[in-house]
């Protein structure tokens, strides 16, 4: 019975488990902002004014360290409403004080689905997007004004990993260190950090427009 048991809760939906830990039962090292939740998307950059409304085929979109040739763990992203704060156009925050904003993600070794690459892996994120509606749990990035997402964090970055690809195909982001991240719902600590100047040039050219960098 307990090995029929166990199968049986290897094919509940992927949902039905992602209750296992919380940001809430993450310590913040000190150094660091707090604790936030990740996801992974693409085609990102309408909320900052990238690419002149096309944010597809804008060359900011290459904007990641491998492509700026400054090495691994650097990606474009987006944050929700609590880091955004932009006005709103059309329903739709826009050119929020975050946009062009550099923050480094570090993994904590938790994650809502499990499969973390361990404590200590960093990557840098710039701010090019909001974050700001979803369907359904885990109602990531309506977290807008300090109210808990499903998971208990009130910040979550969404981070373009590829942006040639969309949902399910998205690589993982590596680490600086190398490591691979794990599949999205990883608990990370973060912090404003300086952009590097590849980046801060890039967004300048490509994203500013009427945004403050």
């Amino acid at each position: 019975m307990k090995f029929q048991l166990l199968s049986s809760l290897a094919l509940l939906p992927h949902w039905i488990h992602v209750y296992a830990q919380s940001c809430t039962n993450v310590t913040t090292e000190d150094g660091w902002q707090g604790i936030a939740s990740i996801s992974y998307y693409a085609y990102m950059g309408t909320s900052c004014n990238c690419g002149n409304g096309n944010e597809a085929a804008a060359d900011w979109q290459g904007n990641t360290g491998a492509a700026l040739g400054i090495g691994q763990g650097y990606y474009s992203g987006a944050v929700n409403q609590v880091l955004f704060q932009g006005s709103m156009s059309n329903g739709a925050p826009y050119c929020g004080p975050a946009c062009g904003i550099c923050y480094e993600l570090q993994t904590t070794g938790q994650s809502a689905y499990g499969g973390s690459p361990g404590p200590g892996s960093s990557i840098v994120v710039m701010v090019v997007d909001s974050c700001y509606n979803n369907n359904g749990a885990p109602n990531w990035c309506t977290s807008t004004s300090g109210g808990p997402d499903d998971f208990g964090c009130t910040v979550h970055f969404d981070i373009d990993t590829d942006p040639t690809l969309n949902a399910p195909n998205l690589p993982v982001p590596v680490g600086q260190d190398g490591s691979q991240w794990a599949n999205g719902g990883e608990f990370v600590q973060y912090r404003q950090t300086p952009c590097p100047p590849a980046m801060a040039s890039a967004f300048s050219q490509d994203c500013a427009g009427d945004c403050v960098a």
